[in-house]
């Protein structure tokens, strides 16, 4: 366990790791605290499900095979570009947000920024045998997840 907390590149791994779940859950809420407030489109718990259908809906459809098609790519380029990709999206949610004219392009690009992270995850996952030793993968795979 110690050696994979002096390992830089785990550590710079599980910071980047920390920043984007907070950064996710921080967007998660502020989209369900939107969906609450919109009166567009029904009643607050309406908004919310359609919201969580359109997150859900890229799980649901990619996650089993995203694997697959990360394996074809080299990891770090996948990494980046789905990276920058889902920054993009998460930009432009909240550029759009205050246009409550525009609702349906918000949950257009949760739809797309679940598509992405979809990919972004097993890259994530497949990654980190190449950053620790062998006799520290489990130790590692457990505090990655």
């Amino acid at each position: 366990m110690k050696h994979i907390l002096k390992n830089r590149n785990f550590i710079r791994l599980l910071t980047a790791q920390f920043i984007e779940q907070v950064g996710d859950s921080f967007m998660l809420m502020a989209l369900i605290a939107w969906a609450m407030s919109m009166k567009e489109g029904g009643s607050a718990a309406a908004n919310i499900s359609i919201l969580m259908f359109w997150i859900v809906l890229p799980i649901i459809l990619l996650a089993p095979i995203a694997g697959v098609f990360v394996d074809m790519f080299k990891k770090k380029h996948i990494m980046f570009v789905t990276a920058l990709a889902r920054c993009i999206f998460i930009m432009l949610i909240f550029v759009i947000t205050p246009h409550k004219e525009m609702w349906g392009w918000i949950y257009f690009l949760v739809f797309l920024k679940s598509v992405v992270s979809q990919f972004f995850i097993p890259a994530k996952s497949s990654i980190v045998p190449h950053i620790v030793a062998e006799k520290d993968l489990m130790d590692a795979n457990s505090i990655s997840a």
